[in-house]
């Protein structure tokens, strides 16, 4: 201690000498003087060090307690201010203290749950080391894992930090709150500096994705209510409905597209190929599952416009004039095909002469009619309902009529399945497609991808086990096994087909309702089994052991050359008569015994079929029947709200671009793209090329400065830490799932959503103070954007 003071205090009087002599003598040349200011800064520097190293700890922990208890106090008064509504104090507490720390605390619990999930994923891999697991099972056991002093002390802690968590979030989540900070910031140009700029100068979007991850949070909270959280989530969601609801129409627009290329902006388009660019929030809305916005009047009228444009009042058609539009619909479609995919090619080959293709005025509408046919929304999804319709139809032809068709073939199948074969083709090439382009997460988000693909998969297997078995055997075989299971299976993927073709049910106000209800039966039924099948095992292992050492003892006494058996001694014979119990067929003679030693065998043997019909009868079916009734009741208390966040995320696949040629003239379509792979291949080879040029000699200054803007772009969006993806939040799930795209806010969506903002506050928190300020500052002009953003 001594030693080190000493020598400050030796660095002290050289560096005042040094000093000292450089004010009285002559002034030394300047790497001289440069020696001596290292030399004192490095001084200095090293008494800096020592000064932190000796820095008392407790001190520490009273400023980090003093920083906290001003922090609590910034909550509390921010709490009574929300309860009043006093959008006027909550305007003074945020300017006068904004909690920049308190905003972020979104972001860390983010981390923390990409935390448990990556944990989780590693759980799954046993690439322990051992020396980890020695440590491990140390602690475990020895007498430092005891609860001390400070391992209390840190539980509190922690506990304390939970609370405040959960005070934040309370007050992060509050609309009033969310509006008035979002205000401040933009008034006064006040963004974050992290990756999360863009989303953060977006209100609306912000609110959606905290709500989406406050849902999230749930599922990892045990140890608090989770209505609290579920308030939290809903206030998150009204507010964004809310302030859409205040908007214009233009500013609807403006606020429902992201980057401002949707034709609702830009007018009437010459290709129906950007529809869905003015539906991007309502979008990620769907993809984060915030049924409540999705829902909202304002969303599903923006959605009607695309998905009936130019043709608002089809809707309200009677059901003969759409049946007959259909089946012209189909007709024009299966001759027009042929030309459409030519135009399609030629787009590919000419793209800068099929704008300019035909100067003539009504081929020129011809052509954009035909164009409409295949990739209008709507048209779309007839399209696509009807080849599947077709596809059922052939399943259905294929059981009429059989007898004649197989005698004429030797390979067991009729012309009716080989049409099927290419229809099964052309499904899984859409559905591969959509998948690519939605990514893998998202796609099975839905349920009836997830039945499309089980369909078609089990098709898939039937076709490949026939195939397999027919060249094994050279011929068709039918007692053969493999031939058995492959008719099996096609049956199978027969009945699910026909299951899954109820999904366009949800496009009906009537039907959509039902069909949701059906599914979420479906999911109490999966639980009831489990349920049924632990009593079944239970009973049916208990059963069998009685039974068997019956019989088991009968072979001792009797030594019998062929021995008896009974109907209840094996497990497949059990089973049986659990099933037919379950059934309601009770059969008393299968457990009843010859040898009347074994009397209580046989009464042992009852008292369990007892206590299993009880168990299976009157409690588990009395509990399904119960669970069942509670999910209808929970469709149909918000009927609305899920059959339209159903309805919304079905056309939302059908607005996306892609997949415009129906099946199965799809298999067509796409196989012409082989001649595009050689082309493809060099043009992406030239642009690689090109890159790494630029990359290697940035010309000027602006190039710099993109080049720098780009890098910190690919370091936000591939951060090690967390992956931001739509729906999910997983470490690495870029094979999965689409990450988002970090993208420039546009300043007339800001100015749009500011308007809105203002409006919300005046109408849901009227006070004249605040009336002045958030007219005044509505009347003020925007803030200029950033140079970098505008570049």
């Amino acid at each position: 201690m001594y030693s080190s003071a000493f020598d400050s205090l030796v660095c002290y009087l050289l560096a005042r000498t040094s000093v000292t002599t450089m004010a009285q003598t002559v002034p030394a040349d300047d790497e001289q003087m440069e020696q001596r200011k290292s030399g004192l800064y490095n001084c200095l520097s090293k008494i800096k060090k020592e000064e932190n190293d000796r820095k008392d700890p407790e001190r520490i922990d009273l400023d980090i307690e003093k920083e906290r208890n001003t922090e609590d106090k910034l909550a509390d008064e921010l709490l009574e201010a929300l309860e009043r509504n006093d959008a006027a104090e909550v305007w003074d507490l945020v300017e006068n203290n904004h909690p920049i720390e308190a905003l972020k605390i979104m972001q860390r619990v983010n981390k923390d749950i990409a935390k448990k999930a990556r944990n989780k994923e590693k759980s799954c891999n046993f690439h322990c080391k051992p020396q980890a697991i020695l440590s491990c099972v140390g602690d475990t056991y020895s007498p430092s894992s005891r609860h001390n002093a400070k391992e209390t002390q840190h539980i509190e802690e922690e506990r304390k930090d939970e609370a405040r968590k959960r005070k934040w979030i309370k007050i992060l989540s509050n609309p009033l709150f969310i509006g008035v900070e979002w205000l401040w910031r933009r008034n006064t140009n006040r963004h974050s500096d992290d990756c999360h700029e863009n989303n953060d100068r977006d209100a609306i979007g912000k609110a959606l994705y905290d709500a989406y991850l406050l849902d999230k949070i749930t599922s990892h909270e045990h140890y608090y209510s989770l209505e609290d959280y579920k308030s939290s989530v809903e206030a998150y969601e009204s507010f964004a409905a809310d302030v859409l609801e205040e908007s214009t129409v233009t500013e609807l627009y403006e606020i429902m597209d992201i980057e401002g290329d949707g034709f609702l902006l830009r007018g009437s388009p010459h290709r129906l190929r950007k529809l869905d660019q003015s539906l991007s929030l309502l979008k990620i809305a769907a993809d984060y599952g915030r049924k409540k916005f999705v829902a909202s009047a304002r969303c599903q009228s923006v959605l009607d416009q695309i998905i009936f444009y130019k043709c608002p009042e089809w809707k309200d058609e009677g059901i003969m004039r759409k049946f007959v539009w259909v089946v012209v619909q189909l007709i024009l479609t299966t001759i027009l095909t042929p030309f459409y995919i030519s135009l399609r090619m030629f787009e590919k080959v000419f793209p800068k002469k099929s704008s300019n293709m035909c100067s003539n005025g009504i081929a020129k509408k011809c052509i954009e009619r035909i164009r409409s046919l295949y990739e209008h929304p709507y048209s779309k999804f007839v399209n696509h309902s009807m080849s599947y319709f077709l596809f059922l139809a052939l399943l259905l032809l294929s059981t009429f009529d059989f007898e004649n068709e197989y005698k004429s073939t030797s390979v067991g199948l009729t012309r009716i399945d080989y049409a099927a074969i290419v229809f099964l083709i052309g499904l899984i090439l859409q559905e591969l497609l959509k998948a690519q382009k939605q990514g893998i997460h998202f796609y099975f988000s839905k349920w009836w991808n997830k039945m499309n693909i089980l369909t078609l998969v089990t098709f898939a297997v039937s076709y490949i086990v026939w195939l397999a078995a027919w060249v094994h055997f050279g011929e068709w075989q039918p007692r053969r096994n493999p031939f058995i299971v492959a008719d099996v299976l096609y049956a199978t993927g027969t009945v699910m087909a026909f299951l899954h073709f109820t999904y366009i049910f949800q496009v009906s106000s009537t039907l959509g309702p039902l069909q949701l209800s059906l599914y979420r039966m479906l999911k109490d039924i999966y639980r009831f089994l489990i349920i049924y099948f632990m009593l079944f095992l239970a009973f049916g292992t208990g059963l069998v052991k009685i039974y068997s050492y019956y019989v088991s003892s009968l072979h001792k006494i009797e030594d019998a050359i062929n021995p008896s058996s009974h109907h209840v001694a094996r497990h497949d014979l059990a089973a049986k008569l659990l099933v037919s119990i379950f059934l309601g067929k009770v059969d008393d003679d299968k457990v009843t015994v010859q040898d009347p030693a074994f009397h209580l065998t046989a009464v042992i043997g009852r008292i369990f079929l007892f206590a299993y019909g009880i168990c299976t009868t009157l409690v588990a079916i009395n509990m399904l029947i119960a669970m069942m009734n509670n999910s209808y009741e929970r469709i149909m208390e918000d009927a609305d709200q899920e059959w339209k966040f159903s309805r919304s995320r079905l056309w939302l696949d059908y607005i996306n671009d892609g997949n415009f040629v129906p099946v199965p003239f799809n298999i067509a379509y796409y196989s012409l793209y082989l001649f595009f792979i050689p082309n493809y291949i060099f043009r992406v080879c030239c642009k690689k090329e090109q890159w790494s040029r630029s990359r290697k000699q940035p010309s000027n200054e602006t190039d710099m400065e993109l080049e720098r803007m780009n890098s910190n772009l690919e370091r936000c969006t591939t951060d090690k830490t967390l992956t931001h993806c739509f729906s999910c939040i997983c470490p690495g799930c870029s094979c999965f799932c689409k990450p988002t795209q970090a993208k420039v806010v546009r300043e007339e969506r800001l100015q749009a959503i500011r308007f809105s903002v203002a409006r919300y506050l005046n109408n849901h928190y009227p006070n004249e103070e605040i009336e002045r300020e958030m007219g005044t500052l509505v009347s003020s002009p925007a803030p200029k954007a950033d140079e970098s953003l505008q570049e």
